[in-house]
């Protein structure tokens, strides 16, 4: 839900917009209005439910899903597993698609 209080100098929501370099997920998207980011991917991520990967409870991404190498920091060298993001460009969000804290 947004109210007129949401926007302009000084929201929550211009903080959030200038933060942002990119390669975030906005969904779902009620109307234009509702972007908080220009930059932001506005898409279904398309997610499964949650479930224990590696001693983690994660959410993965599933097939099709805009996230794969979506990420635009070039730190981010693990997920939030610990498994390595060794695939070429990071994938948004905290879980990386394929990898595995296991050899």
């Amino acid at each position: 839900m947004t109210s007129s209080a949401d926007d302009g100098p000084g929201s929550l929501r211009a903080a959030v917009a200038a933060a942002s370099d990119g390669g975030n997920l906005e969904w779902p998207l009620p109307s234009a209005r509702s972007r908080v980011a220009d930059r932001a991917i506005a898409s279904d991520p398309l997610v499964g439910p949650w479930q224990a990967m590696d001693g983690t409870l994660v959410v993965p991404l599933l097939d099709g899903s805009p996230a794969p190498d979506a990420a635009v920091d070039p730190t981010l060298d693990r997920d939030g597993r610990g498994a390595p993001r060794a695939d070429g460009a990071a994938d948004t969000g905290a879980y990386e698609l394929g990898a595995s804290c296991s050899g």
